[in-house]
């Protein structure tokens, strides 16, 4: 972690792991974005920039 941290933070840090305790959620969720991605990659391809179009929004599973 890198930027300036108080003498709390710097505390805190000493005692728990940040990348321990955010890692699992921050790597699901770059799961979940490249799957999004990748699923709207076509629609975009196609030329079809409309976020309204009903039939494929990014929502649908």
């Amino acid at each position: 972690m890198s930027g300036q941290n108080g003498f709390p933070s710097k505390a805190f840090s000493v005692f728990m792991d940040m990348d321990k305790m955010v890692g699992s959620d921050f790597e699901a969720g770059l799961i979940t974005s490249t799957r999004d991605a990748r699923r709207e990659a076509p629609r975009l391809e196609s030329g079809c920039t409309d976020v309204r179009d009903s039939s494929r929004t990014p929502f649908t599973r």
